[in-house]
């Protein structure tokens, strides 16, 4: 009798390298039962919009649990998304300046610098 396959959730499975890791992971169905966890709907439908995606704000504990349920392993390629600050102008050269929302920056720094 073969062991059971394991579950391997992919955080940030719509992004580009998310995208990649669930893709060759679901390439290999014989080996893993993978399943995918994006922040939209849109991410979602990009990525096939099948059952084993879910879609979920990595903030919030609550939305998590449908996911990580039952999952033997996780990859997690989530990250902050930086957005530009408002007024710049293209027209008058200079460097546009960014800024994270309260939130995912903290997150993914903390777990980056450890």
């Amino acid at each position: 009798m073969a062991a059971p396959r394991p579950t391997v959730l992919v955080t940030g499975a719509g992004g580009r390298t998310g995208q990649i890791v669930f893709s060759k992971l679901r390439e290999r169905s014989d080996q893993f039962a993978a399943r995918g966890l994006v922040r939209s709907e849109e991410s979602k439908q990009k990525i096939g919009g099948a059952d084993d995606v879910y879609v979920a704000d990595i903030r919030e504990a609550e939305h998590l649990a449908p996911a990580v349920q039952g999952a033997d392993a996780l990859v997690i390629l989530t990250s902050a998304s930086p957005k530009m600050k408002p007024g710049f102008d293209p027209t008058k050269g200079g460097r546009p300046e960014f800024y994270y929302e309260d939130g995912a920056y903290g997150l993914d720094w903390a777990e980056e610098s450890d």
